[in-house]
């Protein structure tokens, strides 16, 4: 007698003596030296399929994959080259004429070696296909999406963000840009506030420009220039801006980029004028003004752009493209 037939003897005695001698699991388990929870399992598989079920079930060995038809291949391969970055349950999902399981779909797709999001955006790119990143699609529009000026004054940005000097600690930077010439203005305070920005504009931008140059400012949604609370309100920003004939326009919140001249020059200034004075110490803001001042020339007058705006207008400098002149004898009595 087999080993398995043995088994089967075992068990079918084992099922007799409680169906036929009223023997109880505990007595059962000690007789046959099973665990309580094995003997339950046989009376299961007894009730429901009877002496046979009480057999070892063979199980199938073979661990050959699944192989789908050619047409269910072609099916799949079709909706990957146009859909990438799709995994096997959203196809199996989304194109019901496939007929298949999500783990049959991630086996095809395992065969062609196309198991993961990358191998299927670069099988679709070799067969002809140009996937395009997010990052791509907004270089894309991005070249077709620019803040447009056609002369000096037209459109300045104003920002403002935090600095951490030794001795004054924190302190806040305000920042004014024109979008056409790259001329800057800039001024720190020791607090952020709408009187604070209307110093800035009033004292420190319009007084160095010339008269009716500024025509349109645009700022973010920032307490200091913005009424967020009550948007019918005007701000006392806007406001100081209106009696001086400047319209007054924000960007849309989170979109930083859509003041990018202003951006850019905030970083220019940390990169070149705050990151070499980190150990320099000030006792008073107005000695901090003044060397940010000094900068301020140098980068209007003396540090040569490479925008695009002045490059086609034949300037150098800033400073030469905002007063619209190129004689620097002019320039070096302006204040900046």
């Amino acid at each position: 007698m087999k080993d398995r037939e043995r088994i089967f003897e075992l068990r079918k005695n084992l099922i007799d003596d409680w169906r036929y001698r009223g023997l109880s699991w505990q007595e059962i388990t000690y007789k046959y030296r099973v665990s309580k929870r094995w003997f339950y399992k046989l009376r299961m598989r007894f009730l429901l399929e009877g002496y046979e079920g009480l057999r070892d079930r063979v199980r199938n060995n073979s661990n050959r994959p699944y192989r789908a038809s050619w047409q269910e291949r072609l099916k799949i391969l079709d909706y990957v080259y146009y859909n990438p970055t799709h995994g096997p349950r959203r196809i199996a999902f989304e194109d019901p004429s496939i007929g298949l399981s999500p783990t049959t779909v991630w086996s095809v797709l395992k065969q062609e070696d196309l198991n993961t999001r990358a191998k299927r955006r670069l099988w679709a790119q070799a067969q002809g296909r140009r996937i395009l990143t997010k990052k791509e699609k907004q270089l894309i529009l991005a070249k077709n999406r620019h803040i447009e000026s056609r002369s000096p004054g037209e459109l300045l940005g104003i920002d403002s963000f935090c600095v951490s000097v030794a001795n004054l600690g924190r302190v806040w930077q305000y920042t004014a840009c024109d979008t056409y010439s790259s001329y800057g203005f800039a001024r720190v305070y020791l607090e952020k506030t709408s009187d604070t920005a209307i110093d800035f504009m009033v004292n420190h931008v319009l007084s160095r420009s010339p008269y009716g140059k500024i025509r349109r400012v645009l700022t973010d949604q920032g307490t200091e220039f913005y009424n967020a609370r009550f948007k019918d309100t005007e701000s006392a920003f806007s406001f100081a801006l209106r009696l001086q004939s400047i319209r007054h326009s924000v960007t849309k919140v989170a979109h930083p980029w859509t003041n990018g001249y202003v951006e850019r020059l905030n970083q220019t200034i940390w990169q070149e004028f705050y990151q070499c004075r980190l150990d320099k110490e000030y006792t008073i803001c107005d000695e901090l003004n003044k060397d940010l001042d000094a900068y301020m020339r140098y980068y209007n007058f003396k540090r040569v752009h490479s925008g695009y705006k002045l490059v086609e207008g034949g300037y150098r400098f800033p400073g030469h493209a905002f007063f619209d002149t190129r004689e620097k004898d002019k320039i070096i009595e302006l204040k900046y």
